[in-house]
């Protein structure tokens, strides 16, 4: 097999065009027609098929990209490895650990996704937690993690992405009662259920404490990891919910029950330390650097800044 069509045979796969890839690539499209062409020769498939203006996989085209990515992603790491060039693009995984999911961080990821989008695509991942975070880093299952746990591992490097913080919801009927009967929302929490959005260990212990600081004894309490089940139980007058707070994004006809003090947890970027240069890190960092509102020297650690997100506070860098 000649490698260079089936370079070629790659790139208008990706571009689903021609011309597309042979722009790319710096040649002709007659050029890379024959290319193609002759690859199809040498395996007697046909691998692509023109459909109105784009070309398009057959199965057997299908079979065969599916190892061509493969090892073209492979070789463009190595490139990004060995120039450190905004040249070599390749698509880049990401894993979110599950109690982190909600709305500011989807959006921190589109942003992300929007940043890389000219080199590959960004695929993310659920992580259940910390262990299989660093798992999923050590075995190349991933290429970057977000978490909440604060470890210090020689074998990764790690940015702040800022505060995550947390809130008390309930339904805005239940809400209007309790404002009616002049009595305290926070009484909410001793006539209803407090529904909790799966967590980790480590963020149990430290909600734990926040409820004792604010002196808060929940009648009851459950966890739940699916969020919707938690949503509409809450929007039904059925529990209070606490879970990542939902700031503009609050669904209506769910109300926030405000408190003397808030609870949040620091967000990490963590990667290995060997690929701490590759291109998805430098655009992570020059993501963050963008979303950095207070506009820190480029040597420290950058971190972001949006709706119902809270910077990292002064005393954390």
């Amino acid at each position: 097999m000649n490698w260079n069509h089936l370079y070629c045979f790659y790139e208008v796969a990706r571009n689903k065009s021609i011309k597309d890839a042979a722009s790319q690539m710096q040649l002709a499209s007659s050029t890379v027609s024959e290319q193609v062409k002759k690859l199809e020769e040498s395996l007697s498939l046909t691998l692509l098929e023109r459909r109105g203006r784009e070309m398009v996989l057959s199965s057997d085209g299908e079979r065969v990209f599916s190892y061509a990515r493969e090892m073209f992603d492979k070789g463009k790491r190595l490139v990004d490895n060995l120039s450190f060039n905004d040249v070599a693009g390749y698509s880049v995984k990401v894993s979110l650990e599950s109690h982190l999911d909600n709305q500011p961080l989807n959006e921190f990821l589109k942003k992300y996704w929007k940043k890389y989008s000219s080199f590959g695509l960004v695929e993310t991942k659920r992580s259940k937690n910390l262990s299989q975070s660093i798992y999923f880093l050590e075995h190349d299952v991933v290429d970057w993690v977000i978490t909440s746990s604060d470890i210090i591992d020689s074998r990764f490097e790690r940015v702040k992405l800022g505060e995550l913080s947390y809130s008390f919801y309930c339904s805005e009927q239940v809400y209007n009662f309790f404002k009616r009967g002049s009595k305290e929302t926070r009484d909410i929490l001793k006539k209803l259920p407090l529904g909790r959005f799966g967590t980790i260990e480590k963020v149990e212990e430290d909600i734990s404490h926040y409820f004792h600081d604010i002196s808060l004894y929940p009648k009851e309490q459950f966890f739940s990891e699916h969020a919707d089940f938690l949503m509409n139980l809450c929007l039904d007058g059925e529990i209070v919910l606490f879970m990542p707070s939902m700031g503009e994004d609050t669904p209506e006809g769910l109300k926030k029950i405000d408190f003397d003090s808030n609870f949040s947890k620091t967000l990490y970027g963590m990667y290995k330390k060997s690929n701490s240069q590759l291109l998805y890190i430098r655009k992570l960092r020059e993501l963050l650097s963008e979303l950095n509102i207070q506009g820190e020297e480029s040597s420290h650690l950058p971190y972001f800044n949006f709706n119902s997100w809270r910077p990292v506070d002064d005393k954390l860098n």
